[in-house]
């Protein structure tokens, strides 16, 4: 039931916009596997959190709800319920952090359902509260705030590295609705699990966000198995704090996709970032297979 709550219906179309001068593509040689981000590189979205006074908030809380079946009883307190929502995520970080992750991921399940729950008691809204319905609203209420849609090439350049007999990874911020969403954008949940062979590891899963380590020492324990080590992994990532500098502390060599300016991330404000080059940046999705040296057949089968 829940992967026929998001499907291509739910993609909304938009154009990316490359940020062309920071094209540098070189080759990176010695690659077995590739992992990617995927908010902002696999997909075109600016998720990163909504302001909390944004105008679309509350009508999205409205159509998500009524799309689960939830009646609004009190629409003037939906403000609250927003509010609700983000001291709850706030709550949640903060106790994490008492124990120790440096950059905690909350269950947004888990977070929403408190918070339904919370507004049906205060006589806010009424209707189902459990488990299938809570999964349903948090995605129609994710894709209403943050559209997503396939970047331009992705789909290609994937098939083009899994014929080439690289593995393919995902390490990501994410939330469970991500699974969906890329199955949508991308041809399929059949298709998506023949693409990624490697890793897929996602924040909410772990409890822990990037730039945190786990993610990345989770995806290379995987790799280690099949005997391919961190300087054979290529990361690809839109943030140059997320995912370059994360990636490369843990020897992995980096690629910034700079596809869309409104999802880059070049954190020169962050003195991790100061200095800071990836192997190489690309703009485009197919100047990956370029610095592979894929048309060469210079991919390295694992």
């Amino acid at each position: 039931m829940m992967e026929r709550a998001f499907s291509d219906t739910h993609l909304v179309p938009m154009t990316a916009e490359p940020v062309c001068p920071l094209r540098a593509v070189r080759k990176v040689p010695g690659i077995r596997a590739v992992c990617f981000d995927v908010y902002g590189t696999l997909l075109i979205s600016a998720a990163g959190g909504e302001p909390a006074d944004s105008p679309e908030r509350v009508p999205s809380l409205v159509a998500a709800l009524r799309a689960v079946g939830m009646e609004v009883l009190v629409p003037e307190a939906l403000s609250k319920v927003l509010a609700d929502l983000d001291s709850a995520i706030v709550g949640e970080h903060n106790r994490c952090r008492q124990e120790g992750i440096e950059y905690p991921e909350v269950e947004i399940r888990t977070i929403w359902r408190g918070v339904l729950e919370g507004a049906a008691r205060a006589g806010i809204l009424t209707g189902p509260v459990h488990g299938w319905c809570v999964e349903r609203f948090c995605m129609e209420y994710e894709f209403r705030i943050h559209p997503v849609c396939p970047m331009p090439g992705a789909a290609v350049l994937l098939d083009t590295l899994r014929r080439a007999g690289l593995r393919l990874g995902l390490i990501s911020n994410a939330q469970f609705y991500t699974h969906s969403a890329l199955y949508a954008a991308l041809g399929g949940e059949v298709w998506v699990r023949e693409l990624f062979r490697g890793p897929l590891v996602f924040s909410y899963a772990l409890g822990e966000a990037k730039p945190g380590r786990r993610l990345f020492r989770t995806a290379l324990t995987v790799m280690e198995e099949w005997g391919i080590g961190p300087e054979a992994v290529l990361y690809v990532g839109n943030d140059m704090l997320n995912d370059v500098w994360a990636a490369s502390r843990e020897g992995m060599r980096t690629c910034l996709f700079a596809g869309d300016k409104r999802s880059l991330r070049l954190r020169s404000e962050d003195p991790r970032c100061a200095g800071l080059q990836p192997d190489a940046t690309v703009c485009r999705m197919g100047e990956i297979a370029e610095i592979l040296d894929l048309a060469e057949g210079g991919a390295v089968r694992s």
